[in-house]
């Protein structure tokens, strides 16, 4: 897969969401390996939207960028769409 179509957005959004199915079969008695977990979690997602951002965005351009669309259930025509403009960027 070349990396300027790699779905940034799709992984930003999805990999938390992913990471937390995780977090009830932690063995922890005290929450602090939760904590740990929780906390690593957030720093590769961010170092992961430092990197697309950096990457595959550009400043110039204020159209929508790093923009993904699947169809998710054709039957229904139900889509999955993702995009960054100059307003949600920051965010």
């Amino acid at each position: 897969m070349d990396i300027a179509n790699f779905p940034w957005l799709t992984t930003i959004i999805l990999f938390p969401i992913v990471a937390a199915l995780f977090i009830p079969i932690i063995p922890d008695k005290d929450g602090k390996t939760v904590r740990w977990y929780s906390l690593t979690i957030g720093l590769i997602d961010f170092a992961v939207i430092v990197y697309a951002f950096y990457t595959g965005y550009d400043l110039d351009n204020p159209n929508l960028q790093l923009f993904e669309s699947y169809a998710w259930v054709p039957q229904i025509d139900l889509n999955w769409s993702v995009g960054a403009d100059g307003l949600s960027m920051p965010l």
